[in-house]
């Protein structure tokens, strides 16, 4: 029945995975949880949409491809892109610019425009709306060029019309094909959008509604792990006896029904004994003294019962009593201090079972001398 109260000051439990023996189920249910959130988290997660366009440009030079993607990308940008685009949707620019992005795909000529929402079929149609409004903007662009071109080689005919007939019409052809070629150059040169993929509401993508339960899973089981250590293996209710001999292993924890034969073996060498329990009434401590006094009665001693303090130890120094004296007494540090100092008492404790608090019996196990017992009720 020995113990050690040094080896008894661990107030989270012996080890965590005694503590997560008490409290398993606390990651199991906040692991659960966390799978339910993320999975959910998963299905109503915004799913998001791509079209892709490619900037068509007739320079080989990578700088120069590079530039044109990148005057490419502001036009598609622009606010009458997004504009044109949300007048074809029946929606505000505003809100349509918060949930489409148009970007350059590095290391290519192309343009990617991303638009999210919960719904996949709506955001595959933003992205492609706004694919075609770039598109258009492109071809518009191009076309007021060429009128531009027209107009000007146009004014430049009418204007100081050569005297000489033939002369004249010699000068209007070769503005003709000045301006043919010019157009030719034009149309080659200028960079042109053109759609090379369109927003599909099947291929929307979103977070993976698998890993987000995962993470939900793995975080929630982390949680509740953390949580367990917070309570400690020694809070909380009491259950079992094998449960309080993994918590205190160097305690001695006995049934009552075993308390007879418990007594009776260590009866020579016991003079006094303290009934008290941990927070226990006094109508279930008194039921430890039948069970004592048997053990005693056993091996040929008698009892006497007592619940004063000032007679109990009276005739230590007289020798050894034929009867030994049982106080009935509440727990408290001045009693299990008393208890410890004197090599022929013991001290038996009553706890029981899904009533006693682990934080209870702390109070007082750092005091707890050599001879001392847990009387486990039931």
């Amino acid at each position: 029945m020995a113990t050690s109260a040094e080896n008894n000051r661990d107030p989270w439990g012996r080890s965590l995975t005694a503590t997560l023996r008490r409290w398993w189920w606390i990651p199991v249910v906040l692991a659960i949880v966390g799978a339910i959130v993320g999975g959910l988290a998963g299905v109503s997660a915004p799913k998001s949409a791509e079209a892709t366009v490619n900037v068509q440009f007739s320079s080989p030079d990578t700088d120069m491809t590079a530039t044109a993607q990148q005057s490419a990308l502001i036009e598609a940008s622009s606010r009458d892109v997004f504009e044109a685009a949300a007048n074809k949707l029946g929606m505000s620019p505003a809100d349509l610019q918060q949930a489409a992005e148009v970007s350059a795909v590095v290391r290519t000529s192309f343009l990617s425009i991303k638009a999210t929402d919960r719904d996949a079929e709506k955001a595959a149609s933003m992205a492609n709306a706004v694919a075609d409004a770039a598109i258009a903007a492109s071809n518009k662009r191009i076309d007021d060029e060429l009128k531009e071109l027209t107009r000007t080689t146009g004014v430049l005919i009418k204007s100081q019309p050569l005297a000489d007939r033939a002369a004249e019409e010699a000068r209007v052809a070769r503005l003709g094909g000045q301006l043919a070629d010019q157009q030719g150059q034009l149309v080659t040169q200028s960079r042109r959008l053109a759609l090379l993929q369109s927003a599909d509401a099947n291929t929307a993508a979103g977070p993976s509604t698998v890993m987000l339960a995962a993470m939900g899973l793995l975080g929630g089981l982390l949680a509740g792990v953390a949580l367990a250590l917070v309570f400690g293996g020694r809070r909380g209710q009491m259950s079992s006896i094998n449960e309080m001999r993994r918590v205190y292993p160097d305690l001695e924890f006995v049934p009552a029904r075993e308390l007879p034969a418990v007594v009776s073996m260590e009866a020579d060498d016991i003079d006094r004994v303290v009934l008290t329990g941990v927070r226990a009434p006094a109508g279930a401590v008194r039921g430890l003294v039948e069970p004592v006094a048997a053990g005693f009665h056993a091996v040929g001693r008698d009892v006497a019962v007592t619940d004063d303090l000032a007679t109990f130890g009276r005739g230590v120094s007289d020798g050894r009593p034929r009867t030994v004296t049982l106080l009935q007494t509440p727990l408290t540090s001045a009693i299990v201090k008393r208890t410890a100092r004197d090599e022929h008492a013991m001290l038996l404790v009553l706890v029981r079972p899904h009533k006693t608090r682990f934080e209870w019996l702390d109070e007082h196990v750092n005091q707890f001398g050599d001879r001392i017992c847990i009387v486990v009720d039931g």
